[in-house]
């Protein structure tokens, strides 16, 4: 966690780093894929981050952190609701809380998919589980010829 003084006499907040959401993320992912997925989901809302002029360390830590207690907690009516606390215990910022309880369906009535970050998780998650398998294989081969 990085200090971070907010211009208060005495007034300072530690904010998490992008190392911070990769430990935390890997402390809780071991499979392999898994970890793949979220870091495809990391690089994806970064894109679409710097598109929109938004937080590209907001909206990539989201990505990164989306599913790290899926593999724990792989019932939908868990997943989000233990990670979201893990991350507001570590002082996480809300709008990254608030995307990831937004991605999961279970959440829709309390977390509808109003925001840009929200919306962008969503449809950033579904295109990489589909597109990652596709081209990993290919890409694993380019690797080997270069």
């Amino acid at each position: 966690m990085t200090p971070c003084v907010n211009g208060f006499p005495g007034f300072e907040r530690t904010f998490a780093t992008r190392d911070d959401a990769y430990q935390l993320m890997v402390s809780h992912v071991k499979n392999e894929s898994l970890q793949k997925h979220m870091l495809s989901v990391e690089v994806a809302l970064r894109f679409y981050a710097r598109k929109y002029g938004e937080d590209e360390e907001l909206w990539a830590m989201t990505g990164l952190l989306h599913d790290c207690d899926y593999e724990e907690f792989p019932d939908l009516r868990e997943h989000t609701q233990v990670s979201t606390r893990w991350l507001r215990e570590a002082g996480y910022d809300e709008q990254i809380i608030y995307a990831i309880l937004a991605h999961n369906d279970r959440n829709l009535e309390t977390q509808p998919r109003t925001t840009l970050l929200a919306r962008a998780l969503y449809a950033c998650d579904e295109i990489t589980g589909i597109v990652a398998p596709i081209f990993t294989p290919f890409l694993n081969i380019l690797c080997l010829l270069s």
